[in-house]
């Protein structure tokens, strides 16, 4: 028989979030969202993906808080599942700089994330303020994960 067609698919989650009801930062999901209004951590993770081959995931931010990253951070430190961490930090804040240099000393965190779909404004990201923490994440290698809705695009 063709190995291919009997070995399982090797899966690699490359967006997931966890979340702690009240933990740091938390707000999202709150209980508007029934379904998922609950802690949802690596444990839950594993029991989900039960008898699939899941060789990592990236462990996505979802709240707009340094906690948040921070604990994200701590998760991957001890969980090898998570392979990468794209976190978030307040990109306008004058201390931006010297935070994104601190996060990318983490070798789990590859990108940040600010949640720019949650923003009336669809040219924050183009504010001089801005300007600082994204030369930071680029001289430190960070992605920039944009997650923008058509009003973004121009």
């Amino acid at each position: 028989m063709d190995e291919h067609r009997t070995a399982r698919p090797r899966i690699l989650d490359s967006h997931h979030h966890y979340w702690r009801i009240g933990g740091p930062g938390q707000a999202w999901p709150d209980a508007g969202w029934p379904l998922i209004h609950r802690d949802f951590l690596p444990t839950d993770l594993r029991a989900a993906t039960d008898g699939l081959d899941l060789v990592g995931t990236v462990l996505v931010q979802s709240q707009p808080d340094d906690r948040d990253t921070d604990w994200m951070l701590a998760l991957a430190a001890e969980d090898t599942s998570i392979l990468a961490v794209v976190g978030w930090v307040a990109l306008d804040d004058a201390g931006a700089p010297a935070r994104i240099a601190q996060l990318a000393r983490h070798p789990k965190l590859v990108g940040l994330r600010p949640m720019l779909q949650s923003m009336d404004d669809s040219d924050w990201i183009l504010r001089d303020a801005c300007a600082p923490a994204i030369d930071a994440m680029l001289t430190h290698g960070l992605r920039f994960d944009a997650l923008v809705q058509p009003r973004h695009l121009p």
